[in-house]
This record gives structure tokens, sequence and C-alpha cells, in this order.
């Protein structure tokens, strides 16, 4: 995974012309790099870069002589990193769970539930420590690795103090996230801040961060692997 995308690295061993294109791509592929190996697999070299822009329309065959300079991949990497840089939406939590879902939230996915009505809606919140402030759940359906999952905004309260938690849950019922998910927490500045990460390190019904906000704070959402058709928000509380 580079700057959102997919980049595939494909195996050359000595003699090939040409390399196989792997079935079921994604859309977010962005191309192969061809990798040649030596035949005792002690040296590797870097052939060269194909760029995919029709990923129905792609050979079964690529031919060796058609790669592109690396330089190409570093200047498409480049222009992607500005493209994600502006591409930063900005959604406003508090407002949507008061006044509803707007037309900005639903074309970037984002969904209005009822907590009671919500089956997946974790069970550990019905205890007597975190009590339910609103019965209001923002949801977004997410695909990851070929797996359905939603992430889940919503408030708790504990000890007089509002918490915000963020939790990742798989939509299949008794579905689980698998060991090596992570599900992240930046400021709007993209940096790290205390207990903000969540990993599983075997599967798991549930990931979820908790965090205590100030009026007006800003929360960036990053989970790995990352999401087909990724894009960084950032949540306004």
């Amino acid at each position: 995974m580079v700057e959102n995308k997919r980049l595939f690295c494909i195996p050359i061993l000595p003699g090939k012309t040409e390399f196989s294109v792997p079935p079921d791509l994604p859309e977010n592929i962005i191309g192969f790099v061809a990798v040649q190996l030596e035949k005792v697999l002690d040296k590797a070299k870097f052939l060269g870069y194909f760029p995919t822009t029709d990923v129905d329309n792609l050979p079964e065959t690529i031919s060796l002589e058609k790669l592109q300079p690396l330089d190409n991949l570093f200047a498409i990497l480049e222009e992607l990193k500005l493209q994600n840089e502006l591409e930063v939406l900005e959604v406003n939590v508090l407002e949507l769970l008061k006044q509803g879902i707007n037309e900005l939230a639903e074309q970037i996915g984002w969904l209005l539930l009822n907590k009671k009505a919500d089956l997946a809606f974790h069970k550990e919140v019905g205890t007597k420590e975190l009590e339910i402030p609103t019965d209001k759940i923002l949801s977004k359906q997410l695909k990851i690795a070929g797996q359905y999952l939603t992430l889940q905004v919503f408030s708790l309260e504990k000890d007089c103090e509002i918490i915000w938690r963020f939790e990742l849950q798989n939509v299949a019922v008794g579905g689980l996230i698998p060991a090596g998910f992570k599900l992240r927490l930046l400021t709007e500045n993209g940096e790290n801040f205390e207990n903000n990460e969540a990993v599983s390190t075997y599967a798991v019904e549930n990931l979820y961060v908790d965090v205590i906000l100030e009026p007006g704070e800003g929360l960036i959402w990053e989970i790995e692997p990352i999401p087909d058709n990724f894009c960084r928000e950032i949540l306004r509380f």
C-alpha cells in the first residue's frame, strides 16, 4: 500500500521476458513493479514499473519491454501524495448527530443509526460504568481486505465526562476482525497522541479507541489494512 493505493511487486526469475497479471485486481491498483531475483534468491534488481489505468482491460501477460523507469513511479507517488494532502474532508460530528445526515455526509458514506436498533452495537456500553447520553451512532461501512466492516462513532458518559468511542466491527453476524488490523486516531495535524491506537493481536469482535475531546477539536481516523477507496477525513466535535 502506497499513498492509499495498491502497488504489486512481481518476482521475475532469470530468463523470463514477461509476467502474468494476477487475477481479481482491486480498483485502486496503480501498477506493477517487476523485481528480478537470482536463482539463489540472494540478490534482487528492480527492472521497472508498469502503470495500470484500466484494470478491466489488462492483458493476461505483460512483456518486460513495456516497463517504464522507476522515476515515473516516483513522480506518480509524489502526485498522489499531494492529492491526498488536498483531499481531506471535514465532517461535523455534533451537527450530524443533532440535525441528521446531510448530503455531503451521505456522499462520503456516513449513516446515522439508532443505538438500540443496531444489533451490532457492543454489549459493553450497557454496563453501569458507561451510560449512553445520546441514542445516535455515526456509522460508515468499509471494505477492507475483502471483508465488510463498520466504523462507528458514538458518545458515552463516564465519571460525568463525555467520552467519544471509535469502534470497528465486522458487518457479518458473528464475524471477527482478523489479527493484525489497526484502528488509529490522529490529531487534525496528523500527529499521534497517548493511547491513540488499538491493534488486534488475534481475531477479535471489535477494536475501539476512546477519547475525551475539547469542543471544536478535530480527529483523523486511520485503519490498517487501508480500506478500499479510502479518503482521509477530519471529524470535528
